[in-house]
């Protein structure tokens, strides 16, 4: 059963895009990769895999769960400013970490597409990501720090979320210290830390 925090599933929506992607999502908690068929997300489902695919083949559903997926993880990266101290989130709960894990999944997805010539899924992708980072640069510029470089933060704040993702063992307050350092911390050019 799902969490009721999870910020990456809406199952209250009637929306096709969104109970694609939350077959995508629930998928990847309980099959993995290997569970991303059409097959599989028809049995989620709980209609027959026809069903599924007269409402559109694979292209068309990786292309449907980027969609929706772009708009939980834009709202789920933002959400941190508008807590005190104001930082974009990190996966702090299991239900992030596995959120963070399926949009990494969504931009291998949309890239295998990509690949196939089929670059829509990719391109929505590029998009989530210019809109979050719009946000994220207007909380950069609006917030007193020390100095450093915003894309500097860009790769500790993505290469955090990530490990923190990745291995459980990992605690998430070390992950959220981190942002907050990097937030406040300039990087030398030889990569030594100056914090001033």
């Amino acid at each position: 059963m799902r969490p009721p925090e999870d910020p990456f599933l809406r199952p209250d929506s009637v929306r096709y895009e969104d109970i694609v992607a939350d077959g995508f999502v629930e998928l990847l908690r309980t099959r993995g990769v290997d569970g991303l068929t059409m097959k599989g997300l028809a049995s989620w489902m709980r209609v027959t895999p026809s069903a599924v695919t007269h409402r559109g083949r694979w292209p068309a559903t990786v292309e449907l769960f980027v969609a929706a997926l772009l708009r939980r993880w834009v709202q789920w990266s933002i959400a941190g400013l508008r807590r005190v101290p104001a930082v974009p989130s990190v996966p702090l709960t299991a239900v992030e970490r596995h959120g963070v894990r399926c949009w990494h999944v969504a931009h291998e997805l949309a890239r295998t597409e990509a690949a196939a010539g089929r670059p829509a899924a990719l391109v929505a992708w590029q998009e989530a990501m210019e809109v979050e980072e719009e946000h994220l640069l207007e909380w950069w510029l609006s917030t007193p720090r020390a100095g450093g470089s915003f894309d500097r933060f860009r790769l500790v704040l993505g290469g955090t979320r990530l490990a923190l993702a990745m291995d459980p063992t990992l605690p998430a307050s070390a992950g959220a210290e981190a942002v907050r350092i990097a937030a406040s911390i300039e990087i030398e050019s030889d990569g030594s830390l100056n914090s001033n």
